[in-house]
Parts: C-alpha cells; sequence; structure tokens
C-alpha cells in the first residue's frame, strides 16, 4: 500500500514537472518568438506599402522622362 501510494506521488509529480517545463518553454522561448515574428511581419507590411508608392512614383517619372526634351527646350 506504501509503495503504491509513493509510486502515485512520484506519477503526479512527473507529470506536474512536465506541465511546469512546457509552460516555461512557452514563456521563456515561443512566446517571445512570437512577439518578434508579429514585429517583422509589421516592418514587412510597412516595407510593401513604401515600393507600392515608390513603384508608382517611379511609373510617373518615366512618363515625365518621355518629354524630357520638351522640359529642356523650355
Amino acid at each position: 500500500m506504501a509503495i503504491a501510494k509513493a509510486n502515485r506521488l512520484w506519477v503526479l509529480g512527473g507529470a506536474l514537472g512536465a506541465i511546469i517545463m512546457l509552460a516555461l518553454g512557452w514563456f521563456v522561448v515561443i512566446s517571445p518568438q512570437n512577439a518578434e515574428t508579429a514585429v517583422l511581419h509589421e516592418q514587412v507590411d510597412t516595407a510593401e506599402g513604401n515600393l507600392l508608392g515608390l513603384r508608382k512614383r517611379l511609373a510617373v517619372l518615366r512618363e515625365q522622362s518621355l518629354d524630357m526634351e520638351r522640359y529642356k527646350a523650355e
């Protein structure tokens, strides 16, 4: 009877230890990486928005460059 109770305590202690290790791993390793990933996704979105604006500006400048001779004559 005492051996069975001791074994049950070891099993419960092991399960509790595993849960603690999983929680610790989540808060120390996974959660910070998720936060960093979110920041990087925001930076990518900003860069893509800037790229779109620059491509539009480049298209306008290329169109204007077709009239370069007229601008020089003026």
